[in-house]
């Protein structure tokens, strides 16, 4: 990499000495963008001591050159003017490990793919590129620098649920050497594996387990007991037990889901069965004189592939020991797990009926039978048969206790029988709370087998949290400001994470670094402005890059502002008087900078985030949409054009929709 220095001529000295970093990508911009222009513009900004002039940032070596020269001319804060950051971020972030150059005090600006490559005009491209770096040079100056500090972190780790999973996380974490704390509602270890008779197999499985944790001198094991509050943050919390106090780093829940049995679910048919009476049934191979049966596996509720594979395992081995006609009834066969649709083909080879109808056949009592009647889906016939016996699939639904131990955990309320939000960045064992797993059935139905592999993946992610005694964390991330914190709770209650802990002696809120995300929803939620968000404070979001006239983004870096990355990439072109401000999350963005915004002159203010269960914040852009449509009412109010704030949600690969947003084909988002 080649690096030219460019002096600016009459730049005053200053304690704080900022450099903007310009990347040419190789020459391949240079009838894009003007880069005497650019360099000229930059060189001229107030603050400025440096311009450097770099051939390829990406290349190997590129940032390590970069930090060495800037290094040189005692630069304390850096702007990195090139392209996306994901082609040089992480060869930057390890350069700024060994440099003297605090990474809150480096910024990065794009002007490949939001100006080169998607305005052919040079000269707009230009203008709008001199605009960017105008604009994050000002929210450089504004950066504050961060330190770091030692965190000391317990390895205990408490584990909740002593089923399949939360077994195997607790073996697998003794194997690693952590303490571990196993505490279950119940008598005994098992849950309800202990109970399966459909598949002995995981019923033998528990059996073993518990022998193991009873042998392991690392496991504590506390039967009877439940939770009854959850204190600190990660590494240090203190859990609150029935008559004991555990201190631990970590929380892994397994409590698994409780059962509605099929025959309640059918009242007030009588002498239908649950999948384990019929097992037992034919274990002891009593009843063979049956001559039809039937089994009902999904009209209820949609059944998981452990539903499955047990109706199809019972529907053969009746088949095959009584020599009865079997039927099998479902609205759906899910058989994408291991061996399943192989299981499937050897029922229907064993004889075995299968009717899929989407609705529940219609079921009437007879005096010794059960008669069933309904329409075949895929024949397009009716059926009229009369019972011996009928088995239906158990259903099952959270525990009763559970929406109550996610308040204690301060993880958000139970969704559709999970403690676990539905959110594709929690997957698989995530809370959305550092510190906080979930694994098994608590958060999904599953098999037997599964509930093992996720009791392991949450150990693995427990241990990778707490393999040291100490770890280290930014000094601070979010402030409270003690003065003007109204002690309302607010931020509390909104705080994706559980980041917030409220100081009763001061009468304040404070935020735990460790515990926080820097998403800013609880900046943008504070009623009483008493909170700041480092590197995203109001003052630095309040400085627009755009000029009078011009539509201002406010775009979330996990999603928005990638797309817009991939606009780029596409040259896909777009008005060059629209103007990205990348934001955390679109739950940062408070109302006064949108105003603030179109008082500077902006026609037309957008905030683009995630989509809901999408958001790596969790609640961040659901938040953000109830602000803007707060505001957009208090504009109508006022007599102004509510359009003229609009809010959006889009994936990171969806650059045409991007598009679509900031040239006005697409007026209204609906997620």
């Amino acid at each position: 990499m080649t690096i030219d220095k460019q002096q600016k001529p009459s730049a005053p000295r200053s304690r704080s000495r900022l450099a903007v970093c310009l990347c040419e990508c190789a020459g391949t911009l240079a009838e894009k963008l003007d880069f005497l222009a650019i360099s000229a513009a930059a060189g001229r900004l107030p603050g400025v001591a440096r311009v450097v002039r770099c051939h390829a940032l990406c290349q190997p070596g590129g940032c390590d050159q970069l930090l060495a020269s800037l290094k040189d001319q005692r630069i304390s804060r850096a702007l990195i003017v090139a392209c996306t950051p994901a082609y040089y971020r992480t060869a930057l972030e390890k350069a700024l490990s060994s440099s003297n150059i605090n990474p809150h005090l480096v910024s990065r600006v794009n002007i490949r793919e939001h100006c080169a490559w998607v305005h052919p005009d040079q000269r707009k491209a230009t203008e709008k590129a001199s605009r960017l770096i105008d604009s994050a040079v000002q929210r450089l100056r504004l950066a504050e620098r961060v330190g770091t500090q030692r965190i000391s972190l317990n390895r205990r780790v408490l584990v909740i649920g002593a089923g399949l999973a939360g077994m195997q996380a607790a073996l697998d974490l003794a194997d690693k050497k952590h303490g571990v704390t196993l505490i279950t509602a119940s008598e005994d270890l098992g849950g309800r594996a202990l109970q399966q008779s459909v598949i002995p197999e995981a019923a033998e499985r528990a059996q073993q387990l518990a022998k193991l944790i009873k042998l392991n001198r690392r496991i504590s094991v506390l039967t009877d007991t439940t939770l009854q509050s959850l204190a600190g943050r990660f590494g240090q919390f203190q859990a609150h037990l029935l008559q004991d106090q555990i201190d631990c780093g970590a929380v892994i829940v397994a409590t698994g889901q409780s059962q509605v049995t099929g025959p309640e679910q059918l009242a007030p048919i009588t002498g239908t069965l649950t999948f384990d009476d019929l097992a037992r049934m034919l274990q002891a191979n009593r009843l063979s004189n049956l001559k039809r049966i039937g089994i009902i596996l999904d009209f209820q509720s949609q059944l998981d592939r452990a539903a499955t594979r047990a109706a199809l395992k019972l529907a053969s081995r009746a088949r095959l020991l009584w020599g009865c006609e079997t039927y099998l009834f479902c609205s759906h066969l899910r058989v994408s797990g291991p061996d399943l649709e192989q299981q499937y083909h050897q029922a229907r080879q064993d004889g075995v009926v299968i009717i899929k109808s989407l609705s529940c056949p219609q079921i009437t009592q007879q005096i010794t039978a059960v008669r069933l009647k309904g329409t075949d889906e895929q024949t397009h016939r009716e059926f009229d048969l009369v019972l011996d016996l009928l088995a239906v699939a158990d259903v099952p639904q959270t525990n009763n206790g559970q929406a109550d131990l996610t308040t204690k955990l301060r993880t958000g309320q139970p969704v559709d029988g999970s403690v676990q939000r539905d959110n594709v960045f929690l997957l698989p064992v995530d809370s959305g709370r550092k510190g906080i797993l979930f694994a098994g059935s608590c958060r999904a139905p599953l098999e037997w087998t599964q509930a093992l592999d996720e009791g392991s993946a949450a150990a693995e992610h427990a241990h990778t949290l707490l393999k040291d005694s100490a770890t280290r964390a930014p000094a601070k991330l979010a402030e409270v400001e003690p003065a003007k914190c109204a002690f309302c709770l607010t931020c509390y209650r909104s705080c994706p994470h559980g980041a917030i802990a409220m100081d009763q002696e001061n009468s304040a809120a404070v935020v735990v670094p460790i515990m926080c995300q820097a998403c800013g929803v609880c900046v943008a939620e504070c009623p009483a402005k008493a909170i700041e968000l480092v590197d995203y404070t109001d003052s630095q979001l309040s400085i627009s890059p755009a000029s009078p006239g011009a539509a201002i983004v406010f775009a979330c870096e996990n999603s928005a502002l990638l797309a817009a990355d991939r606009a780029g990439l596409a040259r896909m072109t777009y008005s060059s008087d629209v103007a990205i401000v990348p934001v955390p999350c679109a739950g940062r963005v408070d109302p006064v900078h949108v105003l603030r915004a179109l008082q500077g002159g902006a026609k037309k203010v957008l905030i683009l985030g995630c989509h809901d269960q999408a958001c790596k914040y969790l609640h961040g852009i659901n938040r953000a949409k109830a602000r803007i449509d707060r505001l957009q009412s208090q504009l109508t109010e006022l007599g102004l054009d509510p359009d003229c704030v609009q809010i959006g949600s889009l994936m990171a690969a969806d650059a045409g929709r991007f598009v679509n947003f900031v040239t006005g084909d697409l007026q209204e988002i609906t997620t």
